[in-house]
């Protein structure tokens, strides 16, 4: 049934959309794969004379309106600027080829990743028909790259970790999703990941400023982050709708921003401290796994619903290498449709998605602890 829904949603958006014009529009007037524009238009602007001034969204908009209509709503081009690097090859396209064939890539990219836990077609259709997925398709976001690289990480974390080092390294592209992984690696000590990982990143950081400059930095620290801080803080920007995190549940509860950055900050350690005790001594693979990327969902203000994809595969493996559905099948049933509480929530003002994050912490760290004490092991972890 929820399949279905899903299925029935992405139609009907499909359906909703203008298709008679150049750049496809929804009913919110936003092009299809609205946050791709930003990624495609900044790679098309990547060897520009000048390309940071599209940092300024009193610049960035203009441009944008002066090919898709003076009435196209506000956006803003947010990324670190190493995603010029990625964006150049894509905005030399046209722009649904662009879109079609980042899509496209992203859902290999994710199946590949998947592949293990993917026994039939059903599952198939519970991991690319989630509502994290319809949300990740709408956007034209990053999320089913970055839901296969996590998932890429926790599949060859022992056997290649050169590979996954160099696949964590690209995800610091996307900070937010790798936020605890270098205290568990140091703590279970993967030093070759480790190291992997960080000279993956710095390289990323060098080659863009070898081809970019110092600019497109200071660009992105002045103008870029102060906005995409408003979108947490301030009140009337923050959105609501499309952020499961602890943070903005705190803020819909009406608590201060200064308080909710200090209960956020405690937060973080307390998950901090989670992730270390799982990783501390070799404890059930996938459970520690699904443990860190819960806390970190938990650890950041900054998180939005289709970054949560990879929880459509959690919920397929733990379903698959746990059976946990005698014990907790609504709650895993909870996180897949977090995406959707959390629009139906946020839309009536109602603080809450992020207790469906707290209560799977809890219950991932209750089922580490009993297995610890029973001497219970898992059943053993699907692989390619």
């Amino acid at each position: 049934m929820g399949v279905l829904t899903s299925a029935v949603l992405a139609v009907l958006y499909l359906a909703s959309m203008s298709w008679l014009q150049a750049y496809p529009r929804d009913v919110a007037g936003y092009v299809i794969g609205r946050d791709f524009l930003n990624f495609w238009t900044m790679g098309r602007q990547a060897l520009s004379d000048n390309p940071s001034q599209f940092y300024d969204w009193q610049v960035y908009n203009p441009y944008l309106q002066a090919f898709l209509g003076a009435d196209y709503p506000l956006q803003q081009w947010s990324y670190p600027p190493q995603f010029m690097l990625l964006a150049m090859p894509l905005g030399q396209l046209p722009y649904l080829i662009a879109y079609g064939l980042w899509t496209g890539l992203g859902l290999a990219a994710l199946y590949h990743a998947a592949r293990p836990w993917l026994t039939d077609r059903r599952a198939v259709a519970v991991l690319f028909l989630s509502p994290a997925a319809l949300l990740c398709f709408v956007s034209g976001q990053n999320a089913f790259f970055t839901a296969a690289a996590l998932i890429m990480i926790y599949r060859w974390r022992d056997e290649r970790p050169v590979l996954a080092g160099l696949i964590l390294g690209l995800l610091t592209l996307k900070p937010q999703m790798g936020l605890l992984f270098p205290l568990i690696l140091l703590i279970s000590r993967r030093w070759s990941l480790f190291a992997t990982a960080a000279g993956t990143a710095i390289a990323l950081v060098l080659a863009t400023l070898a081809v970019f400059g110092t600019d497109p930095f200071t660009a992105y620290v002045e103008l870029a982050m102060p906005i995409q801080k408003s979108v947490v803080t301030d009140p009337t920007k923050i959105i609501q709708s499309l952020m499961p995190t602890l943070y903005m549940s705190l803020r819909l509860a009406g608590l201060p921003g200064e308080v909710c950055t200090i209960l956020q900050a405690a937060a973080f350690i307390v998950m901090a401290g989670l992730v270390s005790w799982a990783y501390l001594r070799r404890r059930d693979p996938l459970l520690s796994f699904a443990l860190l990327l819960t806390a970190t969902a938990l650890s950041t203000p900054y998180m939005l619903s289709y970054d949560l994809v990879v929880f459509g595969w959690l919920f397929l493996a733990l379903a698959i290498d746990q059976d946990p559905t005698r014990r907790a099948g609504w709650l895993l049933g909870a996180l897949y449709w977090l995406p959707m509480i959390t629009l139906a929530l946020g839309a009536a003002g109602i603080p809450g998605s992020a207790l469906v994050l707290v209560a799977m912490a809890a219950w991932l760290y209750g089922e580490l602890a009993r297995k610890n004490e029973t001497g219970e092991s898992a059943r053993p972890t699907q692989q390619a």
